[in-house]
């Protein structure tokens, strides 16, 4: 894939409005997640408990495919490996936590401290697909290598996964069923048949993977007992709870801070005051190999720790039940807060690092180009539909690294039911990466069919070369939305820094198991 020449930035209007302001009208709890934003209404939790049951418990253990030599190969001359010289030729790629070192110095002048680092996770990192896939040369010689990748590596999940038969087995269908139920929950949000509910959407995803660390009780009353301190905190510190500058300011120190208040309602008479603890990162399998659960919220609402992908979804939770406006937004193995304030500014908040941050900053950073943001796969404010059909997206990856690609039926029908949602209905990096692995599932099955291993004979199949041609026209247009991936060997060296903080987190901190952030005094 050819390099592209950074383009010159031009901030858009920090009072521009976005897509779709999310206000507190008609709602009980409103407000706040990742790719959910919507608004919480009287019957949705019966509604909601009627109809999720706990799949079956998965059993968990660290994503890593088995290594089976390479089955394809590619002799080709003419589709031979790059030289190790083109490297050099990329565009400087960048990380949450590479940002904000190169920052540290400015922040110290301008803040007065040191900054924590901002952690890096992206919601693609979520299947080991997604993961190894950053482009690594140019043109037509490094597209066949890339497939020549991609194959071995869907090659070698299927050998992880259950035979042909068993996808058509009556058990698949009872494993695979907790899926097709919540997809069914989203799409009736999606087409209005039920009222649209940013918190049940969440635990919807979430409950289709199984054995979340809270039941949906327990979500719901963490949440609820969250805001009522926050609402509490607010009014013994003299601030208005119906301003949304001043709510913010209250999940943000929710979140960063420990906080005291006096007694909440429903403690005992005895008790004299309340404290919370702050949300911390966890550097402990963050990319969630050794434990899917890692990425959800209700693990970080459950432990109190969590990683861009969860902690931003924990504030816009809490923004919901607040009734406070909130969006979330996306840069390069990033996701992050904006929210408006009362003059029609949009702000932009870190729950990782806890510092606000300007859109020029993010694409001169990042290397966002103008065409990203002209298309709106980053630093766009997502509507609550978006909100949702990225929830649907998110659906499709845990079925995928819970099932593997099976027959692709599901992972394709929540790709062309989310993607419509979206800009121009292309505009979701995440929904074309998703049909990018099922073509190349698909090229697979056709090159072993064909009995063909060696990539210089692609052309001997017609269909194998239609098939790969469909995966160029994803790469093309990938690249035309602006979608740039980050260097193989920045991503790496950023992955062991991060592994090495993970370790060292490990022995001294619990970032696992439930605990209760509350503590009541008398």
């Amino acid at each position: 894939m050819p390099t592209r020449n950074p383009k010159q930035w031009q901030e858009p209007n920090p009072r521009s409005t976005p897509n779709e302001v999310i206000t507190d009208k008609n709602v009980i709890l409103p407000i706040g997640m990742r790719f959910l934003v919507f608004h919480i209404f009287v019957l949705a939790p019966f509604i909601l408990c009627a109809q999720i049951k706990a799949p079956e418990t998965p059993t968990f253990k660290k994503y890593n495919p088995t290594d089976i030599g390479g089955y394809y190969t590619n002799s080709s001359q003419e589709y031979g490996q790059q030289s190790g010289n083109q490297q050099s030729s990329y565009p400087m790629g960048a990380h949450a936590n590479d940002i904000i070192a190169q920052q540290n110095t400015r922040a110290m002048q301008q803040m007065g401290h040191r900054p924590p680092v901002v952690p890096p996770s992206d919601p693609a990192l979520a299947h080991q697909f997604i993961l190894n896939q950053y482009r690594q040369a140019f043109g037509q010689q490094a597209e066949l290598n890339e497939i020549l990748s991609d194959l071995n590596e869907i090659r070698s999940d299927n050998l992880q996964k259950k035979n042909s038969n068993y996808y058509s087995s009556e058990k698949f269908k009872t494993e695979s069923a907790s899926y097709w139920k919540a997809k069914a929950l989203l799409d009736n949000m999606l087409s209005g048949k039920t009222p649209i509910s940013l918190k049940d959407a969440f635990y919807i995803l979430e409950n289709a993977y199984g054995n979340t660390h809270l039941s949906y009780a327990e979500y719901n009353s963490t949440l609820k007992k969250s805001a009522q301190f926050i609402k509490q905190w607010l009014n013994e510190n003299g601030h208005n709870t119906i301003d949304n500058r001043a709510l913010h300011f209250g999940i943000q120190s929710f979140m960063r801070d420990t906080l005291t208040v006096s007694r909440l309602i429903q403690e005992p008479s005895g008790i004299t005051k309340t404290e919370h603890m702050p949300f911390t990162y966890d550097y402990i399998d963050f990319r969630a190999e050794e434990d899917f659960r890692n990425y959800f919220v209700t693990k970080t609402l459950a432990t109190g720790t969590g990683q861009c992908n969860s902690l931003p979804t924990t504030y816009l939770l809490l923004a919901e039940q607040l009734g406070a406006k909130a969006y979330l937004s996306y840069a390069p193995l990033h996701s992050f807060i904006k929210f408006p304030d009362n003059e029609g500014g949009i702000h932009n908040y870190e729950p990782t690092s806890h510092f606000e941050l300007s859109d020029q900053w993010y694409a001169r950073n990042l290397q966002i180009s103008q065409e990203a943001y002209k298309n709106k796969i980053y630093l766009d404010t997502l509507n609550k539909k978006q909100i949702v059909a990225a929830a649907m997206m998110d659906l499709a990856y845990g079925y995928l690294r819970k099932h593997g690609v099976a027959d692709g039926v599901f992972i394709a029908e929540c790709v062309q039911g989310a993607i419509q949602h979206f800009p121009n209905k292309v505009a979701n990096v995440q929904g074309w990466l998703l049909r990018s692995t099922l073509l190349t599932a698909k090229l697979d099955r056709v090159l072993r069919r064909d009995g063909i291993r060696d990539l210089k004979d692609i052309d001997k199949s017609p269909e194998a070369k239609e098939v790969y041609n469909q995966l160029r026209a994803i790469d093309q247009l990938l690249d035309e939305l602006g979608y740039d991936e980050l260097p193989t060997n920045m991503y790496e060296q950023l992955m062991q820094e991060q592994n090495a903080k993970g370790r060292l987190q490990k022995e001294t901190t619990d970032t696992k198991n439930k605990r209760d952030l509350f503590t009541s005094y008398k």
